[in-house]
């Protein structure tokens, strides 16, 4: 009986000892395979598009929402669009940006309407320039 058990726990440390080996190529493959113009994700979740990549010195420069930024290429997890499937990623993409729009909209009027009452409560100074 317990050489069943100790036959099993080796059976099970084998397998996951595989699955995280395969796990760590396919990272170490996306990572070696970084060129410009891949979208990629931070372990931070920061989302953007690779500009330059120096595999040497262990860097990427991504380019996120206008802004550039340097991050060692160990923090560069995967493509944001691989774990959605690609019928999907266009209906999402519609979705998301009329989302931004009704929000943006009305997070704008709902600032312009606190900037009014803080200039009539006198806490603010209304400004000429717009």
């Amino acid at each position: 009986m317990m050489v069943i058990v100790l036959v099993g726990f080796a059976g099970l440390m084998f397998w996951q000892t595989r699955k995280q080996k395969k796990q760590q190529d396919e990272v170490r493959d996306f990572r070696s395979s970084l060129k410009p113009g891949d979208e990629v994700m931070t372990q931070s979740g920061m989302v953007g598009e690779i500009v330059a990549v120096d595999t040497d010195a262990g860097y990427a420069i991504i380019k996120s929402d206008g802004s550039t930024s340097k991050w060692l290429i160990d923090a560069v997890t995967r493509n944001p669009r691989l774990a959605v499937p690609a019928d999907e990623q266009d209906e999402i993409a519609d979705n998301d940006a009329t989302e931004i729009e009704d929000t943006k909209s009305a997070t704008n009027d709902e600032f312009e309407v606190e900037l009014e009452d803080e200039v009539e409560d006198g806490n603010l100074e209304k400004s000429d320039a717009k």
